[in-house]
């Protein structure tokens, strides 16, 4: 990546005015400022941002903060090197930046995690060497990058690569892991009211007026403030579609539980095609369900392929039992309580025997079921950043959620040819997805 040369400004006004053609190239900017003043001028620079934003959209600025009480501890050093990052709008990124080679650099506890993030800056040049996929059947409007030997959106990768570098986990946090439309949507919703039980009922959960997914933070759009937020908020969840290979290490070595939700192939298929087809705006006319099938059986879905991203955690299951818990959709459907009770006591809050009796298992199967969730309000007429997209509505998330729908879609030879290819696919595992 070709690095701009340093240019000095004496107000950020200045870097709004200055820079808006560079910046918009995506391109880095270190400026040198002799004069420390202006660093409490932070996040939000009210109609410079604005300004700038009109001029692109999909662009905006993120700048260091610093915390004013900070300033003289910085002023010692000859010069302090600030970055602006341009990122995504939807996936903002913090940066705290110092001069490393300075003799007087922070050394106070608040200041001494304080770093750069090297990979935001080599951002753009990972994306230039992955393998990308465009799906056609989604009239181009979707394209894919294969990293770690799975396809993700953009986004989505930039906030995986983030996470690999930056989460801590606890040993007591409980990660809820799926591939995407394999029944994520409920297993976050019930893992929710367990381990939220004690302080909301079936009447003042906050399920009623929040999506599920808006309930526990999404370990792709992780940063500092959300970490700060879970801990705070005494949850122990946190939910990613990442294949196991690619989970950040200080979640493996933490041990913390894992819980894996999978579904039948031909289900995931469905769903999966209504969902980014409707996202897109593309009647089914204009998706054909046939080229989304193909693009499946060969691997190129998202966070696909799906059998690998399976094959992942159940390996990690047998290498690692008692820590990882592997739920079938189509077991949960079938025995909702029971396979609830055993969910619960996976995730270390098990049911009392005055629960059972006093029918909260039965209170949260009600809450958390399709039929109510899909009738809230909040996720009717709601919209939340859903997985690689712009902002989506709630409803998209609730289709069905019925066993058998495929046959609606598939022709035999369609069944054949995806009851073969998972059979060989799981093959030792015991896994029936047909």
């Amino acid at each position: 990546m070709v690095e701009a040369p340093d240019l000095q400004f004496q107000n950020m006004k200045q870097v709004f005015t200055s820079c808006p053609d560079l910046l918009r190239k995506k391109q880095f900017y270190h400026i040198l400022a002799r004069q420390v003043s202006f660093i409490p001028c932070v996040w939000g620079c009210g109609a410079e941002e604005e300004s700038f934003i009109r001029i692109d959209m999909e662009w905006r600025i993120v700048l260091t903060i610093m915390e004013l009480g900070h300033v003289d501890m910085l002023a010692s050093a000859d010069i302090i090197t600030l970055l602006i990052v341009v990122a995504r709008a939807n996936t903002p990124h913090i940066i705290y930046l110092y001069n490393e080679s300075s003799p007087n650099k922070p050394t106070t506890p608040e200041l001494r995690n304080l770093k750069i993030i090297s990979s935001i800056s080599a951002m753009e040049d990972i994306f230039e060497t992955l393998v990308q996929h465009n799906c056609s059947w989604l009239k181009g409007r979707f394209t894919f990058y294969k990293y770690q030997g799975f396809w993700n959106s953009k986004d989505l990768l930039e906030g995986t690569i983030l996470a690999q570098q930056n989460f801590k986990a606890q040993p007591s946090d409980v990660l809820l892991s799926s591939c995407p439309k394999t029944g994520t949507t409920w297993l976050k919703a019930l893992a929710f009211a367990i381990v939220t039980r004690a302080k909301f009922d079936d009447s003042t959960s906050p399920l009623l007026t929040t999506l599920a997914h808006e309930c526990i933070p999404f370990l792709e759009k992780y940063d500092e403030e959300t970490q700060v937020i879970q801990k705070n908020s005494g949850s122990p969840l946190v939910a990613t579609h990442l294949p196991y290979a690619s989970l950040p290490e200080s979640l493996i070595a933490s041990n913390c539980k894992i819980v894996y939700i999978y579904r039948n192939a031909k289900d995931v298929v469905v769903s999966y095609y209504h969902y980014l087809r409707e996202i897109q705006k593309l009647s089914m006319e204009d998706a054909p369900f046939e080229e989304a099938f193909e693009d499946f059986c060969q691997g190129n879905s998202l966070y696909g392929p799906y059998w690998d991203h399976i094959l992942g955690y159940w390996k990690a299951s047998m290498e690692r039992p008692g820590r990882i818990l592997l739920l079938k959709y189509e077991d949960l459907k079938r025995d909702t309580r029971n396979e609830v009770k055993r969910l619960a006591e996976f995730i270390g809050y098990p049911f009392s025997v005055e629960e059972e009796k006093a029918g909260v298992v039965e209170n949260i199967v009600k809450l958390c079921s399709f039929e109510n969730l899909s009738s809230l309000e909040v996720n009717k007429s709601g919209r939340v950043r859903a997985e690689g997209q712009g902002a989506t509505e709630n409803r998209f998330f609730f289709r069905k959620a019925k066993d058998g729908d495929w046959e609606n879609y598939f022709t035999d030879e369609m069944k054949d040819k995806l009851d073969k290819l998972m059979d060989q696919k799981m093959s030792g595992t015991g896994l029936i997805l047909k």
